[in-house]
């Protein structure tokens, strides 16, 4: 029998990203197909009430949240603490997140701190005989491999688009605080601001005469095998 956790990062509105309710569903989706699967879903952020009230589908589900100002923002340190307590909390054998940039930066560090097993990219989930198994791509995308583990717990980060999103419906779910001390030697990594071009900024030119599109492969010194800026500048 599985005990099946979703790992979601509450955005700072307060509400749960695109590709967090696309994980949701894929959690719903996998339990249902295995039978005796337990279910938890584990909430990480500044204010996460207001997603936990959204999630009336999972009633069943066990409702485990981190919150408090040092995880507002994004940060290996903070975050695989609070996706470890969560995790232990719930004893999960499988556990489910999105494959957000957050989610990649610390939810791998999460498997090696329990001794686990995790496979990024994840493209579809199923079950078959009762067992899960993942797929996802490899050889850009020429192979497609079908894996299953017995190393436990099973830490899978599943792309955008795999799973038809779970649907929000308010509820009063029971919900378990997690506390999580997060030591100064976490906190050295501090984010100060985001910077992000205006909306309506121009990058590409439809119009220009020529559009050059390079790899770095293409722009190498046969001599020692490197790329320098020099070289793209002798280009103009």
């Amino acid at each position: 029998m599985e005990s099946i956790l979703c790992l979601i990062h509450v955005q700072e509105d307060g509400q749960i990203a695109k590709s967090g309710w696309e994980a949701l569903g894929a959690l719903s989706d996998v339990s249902g197909k295995l039978g005796g699967s337990s279910v938890s879903v584990g909430l990480i952020g500044s204010a996460v009430q207001a997603a936990a009230k959204q999630l009336g589908a999972l009633a069943q589900a066990k409702m485990l949240t981190v919150e408090g100002a040092d995880f507002k923002d994004a940060r290996y340190g903070s975050d695989v603490l609070a996706a470890e307590a969560i995790a232990k909390a719930s004893k999960a054998t499988v556990i489910i997140a999105p494959a957000t940039a957050r989610c990649q930066k610390s939810v791998p560090g999460l498997a090696a701190k329990l001794s686990g097993r995790v496979d990024t990219r994840i493209s579809a989930l199923s079950v078959e005989g009762g067992k899960l198994t993942a797929s996802r791509w490899f050889y850009r995308q020429r192979m497609m491999a079908n894996m299953s583990r017995k190393e436990r717990p099973w830490v899978l980060l599943v792309e955008s688009g795999i799973a038809k999103p779970l649907e929000a419906k308010e509820g009063s779910p029971l919900t378990e605080a997690v506390s999580v001390d997060v030591p100064a030697n976490c906190k050295r990594t501090e984010v100060v601001g985001i910077e992000a071009p205006p909306a309506d900024q121009q990058t590409i030119r439809p119009d220009a005469d020529m559009l050059l599109s390079l790899g770095r492969d293409g722009l190498k010194n046969k001599a020692t095998d490197k790329f320098t800026p020099k070289m793209l500048r002798n280009l103009f």
